[in-house]
């Protein structure tokens, strides 16, 4: 039986707890005009899982637990993690830096590109310009709230609707805070998907009517799966280190 390994999609091999499975980390392809990061993961294998690789489950056993659940919850702490390494760990200027900056209007938080068009300024490629022709009272805020949000960067204003951000150069000291971001948000991610077999496991403990045996197979198997995405979020990690690093 032959499984594909779409991007983060690898949902099936890990809940079928296989130890042939190794995520090729490699050059993704992007769109024309953009560089592409060359820690994603992406599906060009395809992988064979024979009987012997997969966990000893009965089928009563395998629906004791929704354990495809399981894998889709601890899929999506990489793909949040992957996020991360794409949109706000870059050792370059993105107006995607600003994705996670929200702005106090009316008593609620919006986010920043919601309120202005963010480009990278050609001068110098080392600062944004957030331009907010068209919410002009919100520009105090609006500095304010990069200032909260974005450690080191440099907010001012240069006009009555323009917001110059300026973002640090690539220092080699830079690099190290960038690499310990990266390994903080890799810690977390590992915190999110241990929990999520934390539940799992209790879960399985927790059944009367269930034997012990089958209670154990069932703490490996989610295992297993806990194992593969520990292994992957490592792997993401070591690879983006290595980029951050150049």
């Amino acid at each position: 039986l032959w499984y594909a390994c779409s991007g983060m999609a690898i949902r099936r091999l890990m809940v079928l707890g296989c130890d042939v499975w190794r995520p090729s980390i490699c050059r993704s392809y992007a769109k024309k005009g953009t560089k592409p990061a060359k820690w994603l993961i992406h599906s060009r294998h395809l992988w064979h899982t024979p009987p012997q690789a997969r966990s000893i489950l009965s089928e009563d056993e395998s629906s004791l637990i929704d354990l495809d659940k399981l894998a889709d919850k601890m899929s999506s702490a990489l793909k949040a993690l992957e996020w991360e390494y794409t949109n706000t760990v870059i050792n370059r200027i993105t107006p995607a830096m600003l994705d996670k900056v929200m702005v106090q209007v009316d008593g609620r938080d919006v986010p920043l590109k919601h309120l202005g068009q963010i480009s990278v300024r050609s001068r110098d490629a080392q600062s944004l310009l957030v331009d907010l022709s068209s919410n002009p009272e919100v520009l105090q805020e609006v500095v304010k709230s990069v200032e909260n949000t974005l450690e080191k960067a440099s907010p001012k204003l240069v006009s009555n609707n323009m917001v110059e951000i300026t973002i640090p150069r690539m220092t080699g000291e830079f690099r190290d805070s960038l690499v310990k971001l990266a390994k903080q948000h890799a810690e977390k991610t590992k915190s999110n998907v241990r929990r999520v077999r934390s539940k799992g496991v209790s879960e399985a403990k927790a059944m009367k009517s269930v034997s012990k045996d089958s209670v154990k197979r069932l703490e490996k198997h989610i295992q297993q799966i806990t194992d593969n995405h520990i292994d992957s979020i490592d792997k993401l990690l070591k690879a983006k280190t290595t980029e951050l690093l150049k």
